[in-house]
């Protein structure tokens, strides 16, 4: 992986203007796990059938040894799937702060911006940038590195996904928006994975809602995308058996707010909304 972001590196110099440089550096570390194939055996715990996998990574740090971060004014962005993520999101169980955008950013000597979901390499990515609050991350962007499995050339559907590029589709929600409360009714779910075949042991569901009252906070619209989580370490949640029709109180965050753990979950997102403005739930209550 190392080798690949220096040599892709490498390619993309000559591409890209000089750019102030940001003190990074590599230190060494070790992780162990089992890999997912066994945790999709749901075996019992302490189960000695496989043992565990020992992995030396390198954990990229800023000058202040404060972990390496994507920067969202950075004028090169990478979308990446769960290779992006592997060696990057800490949930995953292979440490964090060593992945491809690390090394990759550490080989350009230059920040990056990062938009990565595990699963997401074919279609869901797309369709995330899609969305009216990640569209606007292409402004000043001179540069978009697309990640993804090589597999999903032959074993993905790859819809047409259109990114609006009009500045009258911009989200519905202010800049510095925080949370806000409404009371709304589910109109629209996602399909829910199924815990005994999904490649993934947690994932987000997102629901399109009709907002029935606005609490607190602002909002303007009529209708908005809400992400539940939906499944963990492959136990299905409550909110993957909620259903059209269902009533709730809402306290809601913009998902780009949400934090890159949850940001980088896989997510199901059938809903075809993408001009709606996208939001991570943070408390609910069923009416």
């Amino acid at each position: 992986m190392e080798e690949v972001a220096q040599a892709l590196a490498r390619v993309l110099v000559p591409q890209l203007p000089a750019a102030s440089t940001v003190a990074m550096h590599a230190e060494p570390a070790t992780v162990r796990r089992v890999g997912d194939l066994v945790d999709m055996l749901r075996l019992p715990a302490g189960q000695r059938l496989f043992a565990a996998q020992e992995v030396d990574i390198s954990r990229v740090v800023v000058q202040t040894d404060m972990p390496w971060a994507p920067r969202g004014d950075s004028d090169v962005l990478l979308l990446g799937d769960s290779f992006t993520n592997i060696y990057s999101d800490a949930a995953m169980g292979w440490g964090e702060s060593a992945g491809f955008a690390e090394h990759l950013s550490l080989a350009l000597g230059r920040p990056l911006d990062v938009l990565a979901e595990n699963g997401g390499g074919a279609a869901a990515l797309r369709l995330s940038l899609a969305r009216a609050e990640n569209r606007k991350r292409l402004a000043g962007k001179r540069l978009v590195i697309y990640q993804f499995a090589v597999r999903d050339l032959v074993g993905q559907h790859w819809p047409v996904v259109r990114v609006p590029v009009d500045a009258s589709a911009a989200p519905a929600v202010p800049a510095d928006a925080s949370e806000i409360e409404i009371e709304g009714t589910i109109v629209q779910t996602s399909q829910v994975p199924d815990p005994a075949t999904a490649p993934y042991s947690s994932s987000v569901g997102m629901m399109r809602i009709a907002v029935d009252r606005v609490v607190r906070g602002d909002f303007a619209g009529r209708e908005l995308v809400a992400g539940f989580p939906v499944m963990r370490n492959r136990v299905l949640l409550p909110a993957a058996r909620y259903v059209r029709g269902d009533r709730f109180r809402l306290r809601l965050v913009p998902f780009n707010r949400a934090g890159r753990a949850i940001r980088s979950l896989q997510r199901s997102d059938d809903l075809g909304a993408i001009d709606l403005p996208a939001f991570w739930t943070v408390g609910e209550q069923r009416q």
